[in-house]
């Protein structure tokens, strides 16, 4: 929801088409795939030390927390963006039946959802080339032009009333009671 955010909103991004064709081939009757897009690199391209140094300036690219200790020094600006580790177990789940392996099927995957954020964060702060902001999804779904503006205080170039149009309540379809 995000990416789709921004490119409306018009940044530039940083995706691959034959990644997003590879997501949608995956749909099923039960989960139907985010009909905005993923606009996804895949973690394979962004694991690769320097991958950060392709992307050209101005672009966002989407990663994984996991992902932030290899970027490169440049400057960043990182919008982290927050579900509760129910809504993402739920969402992974039905989007990817099959993996057996995933951290979602942990039985401390929330500890160790909140360890990852805590240990992303550290990372951020310790690091003078990265500012991050934090955004839950629930609050763009609930107030999409009170969170663009937010983007915009924190300097990320966007229109924001251009960049809510894509915001769909009918997408949020996981969610942590």
């Amino acid at each position: 929801m995000m990416m789709g955010l921004l490119n409306d909103g018009g940044v530039p991004i940083t995706w691959s088409e034959s990644r997003e064709w590879a997501m949608r081939s995956e749909d099923t009757e039960e989960y139907q795939r985010n009909k905005y897009g993923f606009w996804e690199v895949g973690q394979k391209a962004y694991m690769q030390l320097g991958f950060s140094d392709t992307v050209p300036e101005g672009n966002a690219v989407k990663i994984q927390a996991v992902g932030i200790p290899l970027l490169t020094h440049n400057h960043y600006k990182v919008i982290l963006m927050r579900r509760h580790p129910e809504e993402i177990r739920d969402s992974y789940k039905r989007a990817f039946p099959k993996d057996k392996e995933s951290p979602v099927d942990r039985p401390d995957w929330e500890s160790y959802y909140y360890k990852l954020m805590h240990y992303t964060k550290d990372i951020m702060d310790a690091r003078s080339d990265i500012e991050y902001i934090e955004v839950w999804m629930r609050d763009v779904i609930e107030n999409p032009l009170k969170e663009a503006n937010r983007l915009v205080d924190f300097g990320i170039p966007i229109d924001p009333e251009k960049a809510i149009i894509q915001v769909d309540p009918a997408q949020y379809r996981y969610k942590a009671v």
